[in-house]
């Protein structure tokens, strides 16, 4: 058996890109699903999406427990502002579930690797749900900060997908997740009312959460699945931990030993392994699981990396510090809104979230594929570019035309179009990073969507401490449009990645693309 941290993820050469189109127009279904019924890619249809569900609601929580704040901070100041807890410290502590969002990843992602994906899953949807009744009748509030705190664990499951699937299934987790989750947030203040307090929106959270943590348990089976090598045509297929294909002329060329067949099962003893929280055979779980660290150091100085890094800091930036003015910008003079009127915001969010799909989804799955074919079938994740160009602009513009409609009090529509516009750009941006972490370097991808991630929400909430005081001091104008400027500028650094990103991967690979401990499967 190969080493934890080293082994052949590439074979003889370096490839940077995957064959995922054949001559006369077929997509290839890679990775190759084996027969097994514990394979997730050999599950039927209903029951694949039956998982996907459950992991879309769980993220729409997760969604709902962040983006809420701008809604409930200017009624939970009411209660909170006469314990001597100033409007400085309150905004930027009231967004501490990013830090622990952010922490977070570095902890969930590698453990998941070490004892399987489901046992992580059952305990953020636990979580959430502990997280949510604590914040509803947590007595003070620094007792409110923990409970955020608490609910905030995240979880990559990109086991349920063949490479061809994954731009669109991560464009539906983000849009049409970000679109749900912001419209019920939209109605966040008639939950209030119901429960005449804030807290009711966590009582209904926490409601939902135990909801999905039954579905969780009952219906979400274990998708790490570690896939044998298969025969077929007299030859052996290995699929490597980077998700390559290699072909050998026979098993002792491969190094590995030909399966056995599988024991018989009935339906009855499935279902109750499915029902398992524990028990996942993975060799040598926790030295895997640490040896993604230093991959983790590695890619922290690797710039195909860490410029994805800081563009979603800065998408995620900039929403936090439309969070944390609007609610206040829109109560107050000459706006004079009722907080009913305000949550309607979070429509222009769900409108801008639903226009991501189209355009990180569907455009850019037909321009991955037109210039994968136009490649004789080969397709590298440069292709991916494109997709980054209209989510930058907008983002850009949205910081722009937010900073002036605040500062010179125009009208309130304007605000809410800039909102709309930069959560477009927000899971526009969301969406095509996590599609570069994963496939930019296979080898490193658990650890690449760690660092892209983590960093994503430890960065903005940082930030969030000096948002209040740069604004009083430059305005709202001036802020928002270097914001917007900063995510220009990093995003414009796609243009010679286009051009060189190609090469600077080969070279990385070359020298370290034996390390896999990273990987989505570690062998």
């Amino acid at each position: 058996m190969s080493s934890v941290v080293e082994g052949p993820c590439y074979g003889t050469s370096i490839s940077t890109s995957v064959f995922l189109i054949t001559s006369d127009g077929r997509t290839l279904r890679l990775p190759i699903p084996s027969s097994s019924p514990k394979d997730p890619l050999n599950w039927d249809a209903a029951k694949r999406r039956l998982v996907l569900g459950n992991l879309f609601f769980f993220a729409m929580l997760a969604v709902m427990q962040l983006q809420s704040l701008g809604v409930l901070v200017p009624v939970m100041a009411i209660d909170y502002l006469p314990q001597g807890i100033s409007i400085l410290t309150f905004t930027p502590m009231a967004s501490s579930s990013l830090v622990f969002v952010g922490f977070s990843q570095f902890m969930w992602i590698p453990l998941s690797l070490a004892i399987g994906r489901r046992p992580v899953f059952l305990l953020a949807n636990v979580l959430l749900a502990v997280g949510s009744i604590y914040a509803a009748v947590s007595p003070n509030f620094y007792h409110h900060v923990v409970a955020q705190s608490i609910q905030s664990l995240g979880l990559m499951l990109i086991d349920l997908t063949f490479i061809h699937e994954r731009i669109m299934v991560i464009s539906i987790f983000w849009s049409v997740g970000g679109a749900i989750s912001n419209a019920m947030i939209a109605v966040v203040p008639r939950i209030d009312n119901l429960f005449h307090s804030w807290r009711g929106f966590y009582y209904v959270l926490f409601l939902l959460a135990l909801l999905s943590s039954l579905v969780a348990f009952f219906l979400c089976p274990e998708t790490y699945f570690h896939r044998p090598a298969l025969a077929f045509d007299s030859r052996v297929l290995v699929q490597s931990t980077a998700e390559r294909v290699m072909i050998y002329e026979n098993w002792t060329e491969a190094g590995v030993q030909k399966a056995l067949p599988a024991l018989p099962v009935t339906m009855a003893e499935l279902r109750a392994d499915e029902l398992k929280i524990w028990g996942l055979d993975i060799p040598d779980r926790w030295s895997r699981m640490g040896a993604i660290y230093p991959q983790i150091l590695l890619l922290l100085l690797n710039p195909l990396v860490f410029w994805v890094m800081i563009l979603n800091a800065l998408a995620t930036t900039g929403i936090l510090a439309f969070d944390l003015s609007y609610g206040v910008l829109l109560l107050s003079p000459p706006y004079s809104l009722s907080i009913d009127k305000v949550a309607l915001i979070k429509l222009a969010c769900a409108a801008g979230s639903l226009a991501t799909f189209p355009i990180a989804g569907l455009l850019n799955s037909k321009i991955t594929r037109r210039l994968a074919t136009r490649n004789g079938g080969r397709q590298s994740v440069e292709y991916y570019l494109p997709s980054f160009i209209l989510p930058v602009i907008t983002g850009f513009l949205a910081q722009f035309l937010y900073g002036l409609a605040a500062q010179r009090k125009m009208h309130y529509s304007l605000i809410f179009v800039a909102y709309g516009m930069m959560y477009f750009s927000f899971i526009s941006l969301y969406t095509c990073n996590s599609l570069w972490a994963v496939e930019a370097f296979p080898c490193f991808a658990a650890a690449s969507l760690t660092v892209v991630m983590g960093i994503s929400y430890i960065l903005p909430f940082a930030l969030s401490f000096v948002i209040k005081p740069w604004t009083a001091s430059v305005g709202q104008l001036s802020m928002h449009a270097t914001l917007g400027g900063l995510i220009l500028g990093v995003g414009s650094i796609g243009i010679p990645i286009a051009i060189f990103g190609k090469q600077w991967r080969a070279a990385i690979l070359k020298r370290y693309g034996n390390m896999q401990g990273g990987a989505l499967r570690p062998q």
